[in-house]
């Protein structure tokens, strides 16, 4: 509960908290899809340079979005058919990870990567063009 409390008050007075610095990628990539948005719903009379309309420009930037909400959502990729097993402790303690009770479809993997690389990159390409 503390920390609650010293995370709103940071943000209140920086605009962000400590606990947005954790994980400073997954903290940006929500505020930027959140901003890409509105600003697709405000965006309704001009579109960047080689768009021959703003309907060709909004799939561009919903390509955007999605990548930037689903980088890191990559469980479906996976099916799972165990819990973990795990080794003996070595002799600093440590428990090794034997099998993680899952294997990856590294088809959906790939796609799934291909299709954030694409978003990425036409944020990357795109990015000065985010005006209205």
């Amino acid at each position: 509960m503390i920390n609650k409390i010293k995370w709103f008050i940071q943000k209140t007075f920086r605009g962000y908290s400590e606990r947005d610095l954790w994980s400073l990628d997954y903290h940006l990539s929500k505020l930027i899809a959140t901003r890409l948005r509105a600003f697709k719903e405000i965006n309704t009379h001009s579109f960047a340079t080689g768009f021959k309309s703003v309907k060709d420009w909004h799939k561009t930037i919903d390509k955007m979005i999605w990548a930037l909400e689903n980088w890191n959502e990559d469980g479906y990729c996976f099916t799972h058919y165990g819990p973990m097993k795990f080794g003996e402790p070595n002799e600093r303690g440590n428990v090794p990870l034997i099998d993680i009770g899952c294997k990856m479809n590294e088809k959906k993997f790939k796609k799934h990567c291909e299709k954030v690389n694409e978003g990425m990159d036409l944020l990357r390409k795109y990015f000065f063009d985010l005006w209205d």
